[in-house]
């Protein structure tokens, strides 16, 4: 129904647990969605958008809308654990983007940096930041191979280190939030 909930999951006993907000304005499905630590949701749609709201500010709730100008849906995101940028990724041009982000929305309108290359050339699925917030993981749309991204440096930098999943097909990948170089993934 185009929108995200936050939840309170503290049991009563009685099992009837209670969204706190509703958070709506998409007008598609959300299909990803991030939450820092300093109280921000970032969440991506198949509208094309990138949503961010300010969800502990208690005196009001501020909503930032930005249209990313992307072919299809937006299809992952991820916010960096400084809350200082957030990656978006649109599966069906096989571009990941990385958008600053300020106190007040998104820096300039613009993407910081665009990546594209060998490790999108079949898409690409999830996406992670590093606790210190200098790569970024996604897996390759095959399932076959893990992608790590420098998130800083120039364009020059944009080819990533793969790490081949040897067996198995990876489903899901995380940064260790002990150890920021510390990358964990599943498989089948």
């Amino acid at each position: 129904d185009g929108t995200v909930r936050l939840w309170d999951v503290t049991d009563e006993g009685d099992g009837a647990y209670e969204a706190l907000r509703k958070l709506t304005g998409h007008t598609a499905a959300v299909n990803d969605f991030s939450f820092s630590q300093n109280g921000r949701i970032v969440s991506v749609s198949n509208d094309r958008t990138i949503r961010m709201w300010d969800v502990l500010a208690h005196s009001r709730e501020r909503t930032t809308v930005f249209q990313a100008a992307a072919a299809g849906g937006l299809d992952w995101v991820a916010l960096s654990p400084n809350g200082g940028l957030v990656a978006t990724v649109e599966a069906e041009r096989r571009v990941i983007k990385l958008w600053e982000i300020t106190d007040d929305g998104f820096a300039g309108g613009e993407p910081l940096r665009t990546l594209e290359g060998p490790g999108l050339a079949g898409g690409a699925l999830c996406v992670s930041f590093s606790g210190d917030d200098r790569f970024m993981a996604t897996i390759a749309e095959d399932a076959r191979k893990i992608c790590v991204w420098s998130a800083v440096g120039n364009v020059d930098e944009d080819a990533p280190n793969e790490l081949p999943a040897r067996y198995h097909r990876v489903l899901s990948l995380a940064f260790a939030p002990t150890d920021p170089l510390a990358l964990v993934s599943t498989s089948h």
